[in-house]
């Protein structure tokens, strides 16, 4: 009986270590739950029009030489750059992608109590990183796989790649010198061209009229303190980087300036919507000659002719009976931000001469430096009084015509013409910065106070 009894607990034990070793194998192919924070990563090429970090060595500092992992595996779709702690070859399924497998190691790429980060490789080129950027840092749940007969399938094709527009335009490396020629001397010319500091055609040869470009360029922006200093010129590390930096800035410059209309100036708008926007609409186009009527915010039957005249000029329709006459689509948005920037870009290129002219102003309007004399061609004198810059409640004649200019664009109501820098002057004026692209938010330093640009765009 004993013996029996021995038996059948054999028999049970073996039965239950092959129950065990069944959901140990279940397991390890369901694999193990972690937190990642996921990047993206990609491969430089040396013919890009943008890189993040504006040059092609540059961006092969950041993201690696591109064409092979740290084990020497060539780059392929579904590599990952894992911490040092994770095996080459181990295989993470991540939620959204699919499973990708270890082959790459990277600088930031470290394991943390919390998360472990990896980088996921994206493409080549403009391709890989608008795809890159599209995808950026994401933190969720992976899998980790035990199982080593599990595919890999990772696919990122889904991913819409992002904008790379406002990336600066690939700048170059190379120091750069009197007499030097190629490529990247023609890259130098231009970017000293887009900065105006260039005036000639881009040839690709480092001669004198570059060098004077870059001399220029050199003494406005404090890198040499004269033509003698060292390395007047010459086109080194702190010549490249600041040049490279004010590129940046302009053309960021230009994105918000591109932008300001269609963030501020919403699409969509048709009969019976009222508003600000309308109101802002019924200015532009009564400055444009298409509205006559009363600037009241009201999309009603004289605005929607307006809108009907602007689209059948601007030839947005070819009828009056073509759908979506008289209404303020896309289309019709689209045509109106393109007039309007092709006149406000009229209007920074106009540099009117300015001088100053020896006589008397009399004893109240002495000549300072806030007073400007503009000579017209017709040879005419035009005098603006530039007092300083008015606080609530101070009054003058430039506060009079300041509220006279307001009025006339329907930003100030003229019973509020008062000759009084009060409040509604001051949000009047601020609305009137929002619309010509001054400042793109109330809360700027600018907003109500009549700096440079708002006396640039009021001719004063």
């Amino acid at each position: 009986m004993k013996k029996l009894i021995n038996i059948f607990l054999v028999i049970f034990l073996f039965i239950l270590s092959g129950r065990l070793l069944v959901c140990a194998e279940n397991n390890a192919a369901k694999g193990v739950k972690r937190k990642f924070l996921v990047s993206a990563y990609y491969s430089p090429l040396p013919d890009q029009k943008y890189y993040f970090r504006g040059n092609f060595e540059a961006e092969k500092r950041l993201n690696g030489n591109g064409t092979n992992g740290a084990d020497g595996t060539p780059v392929f779709v579904g590599m990952i750059a894992a911490p040092g702690n994770y095996a080459f070859g181990t295989k993470i399924l991540i939620p959204g992608l699919g499973v990708g497998a270890v082959h790459d190691r990277g600088g930031a790429i470290i394991a943390r109590d919390e998360f472990d980060r990896i980088d996921i490789w994206m493409g080549h080129g403009e391709e890989g990183l608008a795809r890159a950027l599209s995808w950026g840092m994401r933190v969720m749940e992976g899998v980790i796989l035990d199982n080593s007969q599990s595919s890999i399938n990772l696919t990122f094709n889904h991913i819409r790649p992002a904008s790379i527009s406002h990336l600066p335009v690939a700048f170059f490396y190379k120091p750069l010198q009197l007499n030097d020629q190629g490529v990247t001397v023609s890259k130098l010319q231009t970017s000293l061209k887009n900065l105006e500091f260039f005036h000639d055609e881009v040839s690709g040869f480092f001669g004198p009229k570059t060098q004077q470009a870059l001399l220029d360029f050199q003494l406005v922006h404090k890198i040499i303190s004269s033509p003698q200093s060292l390395g007047a010129g010459y086109f080194g590390p702190k010549t490249r980087q600041k040049i490279h930096q004010e590129l940046i800035k302009k053309r960021q410059a230009e994105i918000k300036a591109a932008q300001i209309f269609t963030r501020l100036f919403p699409q969509g708008m048709e009969e019976g919507v009222t508003g600000f926007n309308v109101q802002r609409l019924q200015i532009i186009l009564t400055d444009l000659g298409f509205f006559k009527g009363e600037i009241n915010g009201v999309f009603e039957e004289n605005t929607k002719q307006a809108v009907l005249q602007f689209q059948l000029a601007q030839k947005v329709i070819p009828s009056a009976n073509y759908p979506g006459a008289g209404r303020f689509g896309p289309k019709t948005h689209k045509s109106l931000t393109k007039l309007l920037e092709k006149r406000r870009q009229k209007m920074l290129a106009f540099k009117p001469q300015k001088k100053v002219a020896n006589f008397n102003l009399g004893s109240e309007n002495k000549l300072t430096k806030e007073n400007i004399i503009t000579f017209h061609n017709n040879g005419k004198i035009k005098m603006k009084i530039f007092p300083a810059n008015p606080d609530l409640e101070d009054r003058g004649k430039m506060v009079a015509n300041l509220q006279k200019i307001l009025v006339k664009m329907g930003f100030l109501p003229p019973k509020m013409q008062t000759g009084v820098f009060g409040s509604s002057t001051k949000k009047a004026l601020i609305k009137f910065q929002l619309y010509e692209g001054i400042i793109s938010s109330e809360h700027e330093i600018e907003a109500g106070v009549i700096g440079d640009k708002t006396k640039e765009v009021l001719g004063w």
